[in-house]
């Protein structure tokens, strides 16, 4: 339990997706992407994009680590755009809840504004409410946030700001005999998300700062008692450069960046379950996207850590980082005004098919 919750702490600061699911997957999670997926680290991004109404396929879950299905539109007026969007979920709040069992974000709602500027700024808020009563144990959720940033030509900055989120009854998303605890809640402390790059040419230098923190509390399952009190808080800190090069045709791009991160549990019952994990790890990345014919776009990226990279639980010895030599590939569709993206992932064997082809897939239309 302990290393699962320390596994949550860290997760839920990770750096949120920046273009389609799909996209954004084939090309290694390169911070300088800009794309739809972009609005929710930096909501300024709206104004930088065509009008659109966008579809990312996937389950109806509330699992974090299950990409779900979302979707929405953007429309302009004047010199503004705004933008309503159907099922985006804080990865943060989610991983923290699921792997005791509370329920997850349901059924979220986001809505967005954005102004065209000198610089231009942009702002949204979301809400996600559930109360099921005749469930067992009953289980409740709410959580909402908001979301600030602007953009100019050589430089952007955006927050994300947590306002409230708390899940009581747990046990509901187990659905194991003896794991549910009707009185036991998780509350949210601190979500917080930070982001500032400046841009010279075709370098893109960045930092993220990312803190995520909830109390447990209120059990009466002896299974969870000892968990008591217990705050678990997770932080990230990332410092990166990127170069990247348009070619006729598509681009190309290379980059490094130094992440560190915190995962802790502090402050329970039983003093046997508070615990530390840190890690410093130094992932180097290689992509390329390239439009193969005019209705065909090719993406591909490899990712690896390199020189430095260590993961320490207190009060343990530190290992170095653990072979996460990665590659990813995709496609992408047009068809007039509707682009289809997908990725693939090979098996263990290496090869492609027909079962793992297409796992990732979202369609957006342009107005």
């Amino acid at each position: 339990m302990k290393k699962l919750i320390l596994i949550a702490a860290v997760a839920a600061l990770s750096t949120p997706a920046l273009a389609s699911k799909a996209r954004v997957s084939s090309l290694g999670n390169a911070e300088h992407l800009v794309d739809i997926q972009k609005v929710f680290e930096n909501p300024a991004y709206n104004n930088l994009m065509s009008d659109y109404a966008t579809f990312e396929m996937g389950p109806a879950t509330t699992s974090a680590t299950t990409a779900g299905a979302e979707g929405g539109f953007a429309r302009s007026s004047g010199d503004a755009k705004y933008m309503m969007y159907l099922g985006r979920k804080s990865e943060g709040t989610t991983a923290l809840r699921s792997n005791f069992g509370f329920l997850g974000i349901e059924n979220s709602l986001e809505a967005q504004y954005a102004k065209k500027g000198e610089i231009n700024w942009g702002a949204g808020f979301t809400y996600s409410s559930s109360d099921k009563k005749a469930t067992t144990p009953p289980a409740k959720q709410n959580a909402m946030g908001v979301r600030f940033g602007a953009v100019t030509d050589v430089w952007e900055a955006s927050a994300s700001v947590g306002l409230g989120a708390k899940a009581t009854g747990l046990g509901f998303a187990t659905g194991a005999a003896g794991d549910d605890d009707a009185d036991a809640t998780m509350t949210g402390l601190m979500a917080l998300g930070l982001k500032g790059a400046y841009k010279m040419e075709n370098i893109y230098l960045y930092a993220t700062y990312g803190q995520e923190s909830a109390k447990f509390e209120n059990a009466v399952n002896p299974a969870y008692t000892g968990f008591n009190d217990a705050t678990l808080s997770g932080n990230t800190m990332s410092l990166g450069v990127i170069d990247h090069n348009k070619m006729e045709g598509g681009q190309w791009f290379y980059g490094v960046a130094y992440q560190t991160s915190e995962g802790k549990v502090d402050g329970a019952a039983t003093a046997a379950n508070n615990t530390k994990t840190t890690s410093t790890q130094m992932p180097f990345l290689l992509g390329l996207e390239y439009d193969l014919n005019t209705w065909l776009t090719g993406r591909a990226s490899v990712t690896q850590n390199v020189l430095i990279g260590s993961t320490k639980t207190d009060p343990n010895d530190a290992n170095t980082i653990g072979n996460n030599t990665t590659v990813a590939a995709g496609l992408g569709f047009k068809m007039n005004k509707w682009i289809v993206d997908g990725s693939w992932e090979a098996s263990n064997s290496g090869n492609v098919n027909t079962t793992n082809f297409l796992t990732n897939a979202s369609l957006t239309y342009t107005f």
